[in-house]
């Protein structure tokens, strides 16, 4: 009997010990887990049509895997075939914790009422909700030949509305730029006008005719106007650095690296004090053939330029530029998407919830709504050059905010713990009145950025936002008419601000910040040059919230942006210009 006891006993301890060993010695995942791979129908170096809004003949599907490959199939029943072009999956979402204030967004007061809905996130619980087969998958889709993507979308709303129950979702694969800086744009807005990077004061050439960069004094990049505009002083000055907080910009890069695709640490000595960025190529990015026939231009240092400005403002930050746009500035919804998704997947996977802010000083080129008056001979315009497919992206444009891609991945990075702040957008140059903010910065958890120039004077090309920092001044000509189609009534002077001006630091028409552009005999490979736009003015907030965030919690960062804002005698654009904590 006592044997028997003490076998019982012998035997208890071991299922403890291997229970211990299993909780405390093997290791477990954290975080969400994300697997990217391509597709059939992706091939390597193939170019990919686009018209000014989205990539032809492709589309993205997001949702439960399972739904998401009934989906394709009821497409085909309607005689719309898809091919997997690529595909991301989302796993362990149940492993993330709960946002740091379920119940509400920060900024939902800020935003006006809207019927958006929220397919894969429970606002009360504050997170992102596993579809009912425990993943989620992004994929990108080539639409087969005969087929359009209004009308995979038309056939996606016809399978949807046969099948309720259904979770999964469609998005054009939209393009993505610098908001009015890219040639991936609209070509007869603003990104037609010299604010366009074709007529270059927002490319970092700084000219109106796309020439060399116009260098900037290094000596008068401590010294800007706009620093001392929002109270940024030089390193040391404050006990708030951004220690310990996560920044990761996503915009152009730069950096080469040894493959398409790769991971490289650059320490960039020509700022004081050092910059030690953290580069990421997660995706060889497809060439994009653009209807306007825009050439080019290289603005590839645009990623360098706000990592720049993010490091002046949180020295002892950990930046992150991950590459999602092409040397040109352009790219497209799918691989913005996926870049989040892998930050999210790094940074959950990290023994803490980390302390991260994100910088998106770009935007989605999606149409605002089918216009009238004057702005519909801005369509017509469009059309004669494009054709009848533009208005197939304004019917797609509909009054609903959300992308669903973008949105889920931007309410994981949100979930995760990430102040997220994006750039208002520069589309405000044509008529008499400030237009809203473009997305992503339109959702009730992103801080929206608009630009101000000296005395935080509204820019004139700056949309709406929730807080003003400088971005720039430009001209605003009364004389012009705002509705014609070329002529622009707000017009940058970038290229008035020279080093070798006599006061090069308070130059009201640029900022000042790092690129790769240097001056004939300069010692290389960095320089600083002038560059201007709501592009700018985000970065200068992303570095005031990684400071807020060293010592507080995600919603008070939030609040603690806007609640100590300097308020200004000229709100049109939002009601405080941003001040460094």
């Amino acid at each position: 009997m006592k044997r028997r006891a003490r076998l019982s006993i012998i035997l208890a301890a071991l299922i403890l010990l291997i229970v211990l060993i299993i909780t405390y010695c093997i290791p477990r995942p954290r975080g969400v887990a994300l697997k990217c791979q391509p597709g059939p129908a992706y091939q390597v170096g193939a170019v990919l049509p686009a018209n000014p809004y989205f990539v032809r003949n492709q589309l993205i599907l997001s949702g439960s895997p399972q739904d998401v490959q009934v989906l394709v199939s009821g497409l085909a029943e309607q005689g719309v075939s898809l091919e997997l072009y690529e595909g991301c999956q989302v796993s362990g979402l149940e492993r993330l914790p709960a946002a740091g204030q379920p119940g509400k967004f920060p900024l939902e007061s800020r935003r006006e009422a809207s019927e958006t809905s929220y397919p894969f996130y429970n606002l009360q619980q504050g997170r992102v909700a596993a579809p009912k087969d425990g993943a989620l998958a992004i994929n990108l889709y080539q639409v087969g030949a005969g087929s359009s993507v209004e009308q995979a979308i038309a056939a996606v709303q016809s399978v949807q509305q046969q099948q309720p129950e259904l979770a999964a979702y469609a998005d054009p694969n939209y393009l993505t730029g610098h908001l009015a800086g890219s040639p991936c744009s609209h070509p007869f807005g603003v990104e037609g006008s010299p604010f366009g990077v074709e007529g270059s004061p927002f490319g970092v050439e700084g000219s109106p005719d796309g020439g060399q960069a116009t260098p900037a004094d290094p000596g008068a990049f401590w010294k800007q106007w706009a620093f001392r505009e929002i109270g940024l002083l030089p390193p040391g000055s404050s006990r708030l650095s951004g220690e310990g907080v996560q920044v990761a910009i996503f915009d152009t890069s730069p950096f080469k690296m040894a493959s398409a695709t790769g991971d490289a640490v650059e320490n960039i000595s020509a700022i004081d004090p050092a910059l030690t960025l953290n580069v990421h190529h997660p995706f060889a990015l497809a060439p994009l053939a653009l209807s306007s026939g825009a050439t080019p231009v290289d603005v590839k240092d645009h990623g360098l330029y706000v990592a720049g400005l993010i490091h002046a403002a949180a020295p002892n930050s950990q930046i992150h530029l991950y590459r999602v746009l092409d040397d040109s500035g352009c790219g497209d919804l799918y691989h913005l998407v996926g870049g989040m998704l892998r930050f999210v997947a790094d940074q959950t996977a990290l023994a803490s919830r980390p302390r991260t802010v994100i910088n998106l000083s770009l935007g989605i080129q999606k149409p605002r709504r089918l216009p009238d008056g004057a702005e519909r001979d801005r369509l017509l315009a469009e059309i004669a050059v494009h054709g009848e497919e533009i208005l197939a992206a304004y019917r797609m444009s509909s009054a609903e905010v959300a992308i669903e891609s973008l949105h889920t991945a931007a309410l994981l990075a949100y979930q995760s713990g990430a102040v997220i702040v994006a750039a208002a957008g520069n589309d405000s140059v044509h008529g008499d009145k400030q237009l809203e903010s473009e997305l992503p910065g339109a959702y009730p958890f992103v801080l929206s950025v608009a630009a101000s120039g000296p005395q935080g004077q509204p820019a004139c090309y700056s949309n709406l936002g929730d807080v003003v920092a400088p971005g720039a001044q430009a001209e605003l000509d009364p004389s012009e008419d705002g509705d014609a189609l070329t002529t622009p009534r707000c017009k940058p002077l970038a290229a008035a601000c020279t080093s070798a001006s006599s006061d090069p630091a308070n130059c009201p028409f640029g900022l000042i910040s790092l690129t790769t552009a240097v001056a004939p005999g300069a010692a290389g490979p960095y320089g600083y040059a002038y560059w201007v736009g709501t592009s700018f003015a985000t970065p200068l907030v992303s570095g005031a919230a990684a400071r807020y965030y060293q010592s507080a919690s995600q919603a008070q960062v939030y609040q603690r942006i806007l609640l100590e804002a300097a308020p200004l005698a000229d709100a049109s654009l939002a009601p405080g210009l941003i001040r460094m904590p």
